[in-house]
């Protein structure tokens, strides 16, 4: 749950725009990490659907100039579901700050104390303005 209060209607809009300028750039980083782990997403299934169980593996391969040793951490499903979770979570912060900002910048009771709670776990949001 984050908790949030502000001292008045003007401070609120300023601090959450902040907030939500930083949420998007997490977003934005945790988007491109995705997309770069995909690949390897890819392979874990296939391994999975050939019927071999994905574990650290090291494949060693021997030739007559060199040795090439290929290790296999099949982590990366495990971290892009993670990362889907999380990226859910930011998604539902940022759209309830958006309706947040909207209807503060339509009151007129500028002087007016703002406290914000919102449970990213049960979907619920509580704006209270105290006067």
């Amino acid at each position: 749950m984050i908790t949030l209060y502000f001292t008045n209607i003007e401070v609120a809009i300023e601090k959450l725009t902040s907030i939500r300028d930083r949420l998007l750039t997490v977003r934005n980083s945790y988007e491109a990490l995705e997309n770069n782990i995909k690949g390897n997403v890819d392979i874990e299934n296939r391994m999975v659907r050939m019927g071999i169980i994905p574990r650290h593996r090291a494949i060693n391969i021997q030739s007559a100039t060199f040795n090439i040793s290929i290790h296999l951490a099949p982590h990366y499903s495990w971290l892009f579901n993670k990362l889907n979770e999380n990226l859910a979570f930011i998604n539902f912060i940022i759209n309830e700050i958006d309706k947040v900002i909207s209807y503060l910048q339509s009151i007129n009771a500028r002087g007016a104390s703002v406290a914000l709670f919102i449970d990213y776990v049960n979907k619920r949001t509580k704006l209270v303005i105290m006067p």
